[in-house]
């Protein structure tokens, strides 16, 4: 699990920035993208006023899942947020996240094309997996990485 937190109120969040690469497209999928775009668009996602932290773990998906998001909630809830916007998956495993967090703060689950920033997670969490020179690109954003679980 990745999460990626914007600035509050600074409007040059990277919304609509991945549309720029791929015109038309309902969602960057970053991982099938050719070097020189997922270069630019790590770039762009570097320049964006954003930190991001990273969460991972190993062993069953779900279990290490679940793991994930309640460490994610109890270290975010210092931080007065008022709702976690998290890429949907389905019925269930919206519901089943949604019961991880308690009432913290609110949940929102949303498709990637309802939520055009749900893509900032996903090339920060490529990044950072691919090691190397990837890692590298992305390293000034994060503020920290946790394994849980």
């Amino acid at each position: 699990m990745r999460t990626a937190r914007f600035i509050s109120g600074d409007n040059r969040c990277p919304r609509g920035e991945s549309e720029q690469h791929r015109p038309g497209a309902r969602r960057t999928h970053f991982k099938h993208e050719r070097d020189a775009v997922r270069k630019d668009i790590a770039a762009a996602v570097v320049e964006a006023p954003l930190r991001a932290r990273i969460y991972f773990g190993r062993g069953k998906a779900e279990e290490v899942r679940r793991a994930l998001l309640t460490a994610l909630v109890l270290d975010l809830a210092p931080d007065g947020l008022a709702r976690l916007v998290l890429d949907s998956r389905d019925r269930v495993g919206d519901h089943a996240e949604r019961a991880s967090g308690g009432d913290t703060f609110g949940f929102a689950h949303l498709r990637s094309h309802e939520e055009p920033a749900l893509w900032v997670p996903d090339v920060v969490a490529w990044c950072w997996g691919a090691g190397g020179e990837w890692r590298r690109r992305i390293d000034s954003i994060i503020d920290h990485a946790r394994e849980v679980g």
